[in-house]
């Protein structure tokens, strides 16, 4: 940290961010201090959540009443045609957030300190790549991204389901929250669809990036390992941009199929 950072590279991290890009033009892990770092994962959270949601939580963690116009702007955000339930809903929405980012980060702590961080660095940077996966941001604190973990199951298996029920939406988790607890019978269709083409599409680029990079990316892996970091290859480029693998060694046809990965997500 060798002073200001320029204007337009705070403004492109802080917008990357916000919009749950993870795009970054510095190392954010070395360049921003400890409040700058908060500040950014507020960002991102902010992102993750959305802002209507968000500008509308504030005044009901304040225990404010939520005027009608309120309610309204926050039914049409969350795509119910009525103000009758919307609060109830909000209040499910930042419950299912952070009680999924909340045991994502208990468990990423673990892997963090097997990794050998110091227990007060484990629990920061389990907060930290909690929120940032299951926003689907894809912003990490360590230079080269995850790739230390290419041999570790911990931190990119919880990464990989945080990205998953992230990416799927509060919709499809209640669904199947009130399906499994018998409260609901059937799935709906659009549940299904997005179960089926996730799975599908999981399924079908891992099996691809271990024919592309067996010999080229994976080379240096062991054979689980080279499935492993195929199949957090395949979960990865749709939405959140994270890499156990660098990217730059995936050879040319790998790199196109990651693109197609991208478009899709």
């Amino acid at each position: 940290m060798g002073g200001p950072l320029p204007f337009l590279d705070v403004l492109f991290t802080v917008t990357s961010a916000t919009c749950v890009t993870g795009l970054a033009v510095f190392d954010i892990g070395t360049m921003l201090t400890f409040p700058s770092q908060l500040l950014l994962l507020l960002c991102i959270q902010i992102g993750g959540l959305g802002l209507m949601t968000v500008s509308t939580a504030l005044p009901l963690l304040l225990r404010q009443r939520i005027g009608l116009r309120a309610r309204l702007f926050l039914a049409g955000g969350l795509g119910i045609n009525t103000p009758q339930g919307a609060i109830l809903l909000l209040k499910r929405i930042l419950y299912y957030t952070f009680f999924i980012e909340g045991i994502g980060a208990a468990i990423l702590f673990t892997g963090f300190l097997i990794y050998g961080e110091s227990p007060l660095r484990a629990v920061y940077q389990a907060i930290f790549h909690s929120i940032s996966a299951f926003c689907n941001a894809g912003f990490s604190l360590y230079s080269t991204g995850l790739i230390p973990f290419e041999h570790s199951l911990i931190v990119p298996a919880t990464i990989m389901i945080l990205i998953v029920t992230g990416g799927i939406g509060f919709p499809v988790m209640s669904e199947l929250r009130d399906f499994f607890s018998g409260r609901l019978h059937h799935l709906s269709g659009a549940c299904k669809t997005v179960l089926t083409t996730t799975a599908v599409l999981i399924v079908s680029a891992t099996a691809i990036f271990c024919l592309i990079e067996w010999n080229v990316a994976f080379a240096h892996l062991p054979v689980w390992a080279k499935i492993w970091n195929a199949l957090f290859a395949s979960i990865t480029p749709r939405t959140a941009g994270f890499e156990t693998v660098s990217f730059q060694s995936f050879s040319g046809m790998g790199a196109a199929f990651t693109i197609l990965l991208m478009i899709i997500g």
